[in-house]
């Protein structure tokens, strides 16, 4: 009689996966099926965790810079844009018109 297992090792490769597609899941009481439009990665799954939230950390500190506000000589209000260069400190201004 001949044998009807079929190792993963056997079953035929694809390049890509996309959405409809499964993904084999073994869990301690059964073995399941994903579809891979339902498969997330949590960030605390990830070897790049750090990378996103220091990313993430630098664009709130240059929003909270640009977004800024200051005062302009005839009192109105406008944003800064602080920069160095050459060793130099400049503010470029920003303001908008109508």
């Amino acid at each position: 009689m001949a044998s009807t297992e079929v190792s993963i090792k056997q079953l035929p490769t694809i390049s890509s996966i996309e959405s409809g597609n499964f993904i084999i899941v073994q869990t301690e009481n059964s073995t399941n099926k994903l579809d891979f439009k339902d498969f997330v990665v949590g960030l605390e799954n990830t070897t790049f965790a750090n990378t996103v939230d220091e990313n993430t950390t630098g664009v709130d500190e240059l929003s909270s810079v640009l977004y800024g506000t200051a005062l302009t000589a005839t009192g109105g209000s406008t944003h800064g844009l602080p920069i160095t260069i050459g060793g130099q400190n400049y503010i470029i201004m920003l303001s908008a018109t109508a």
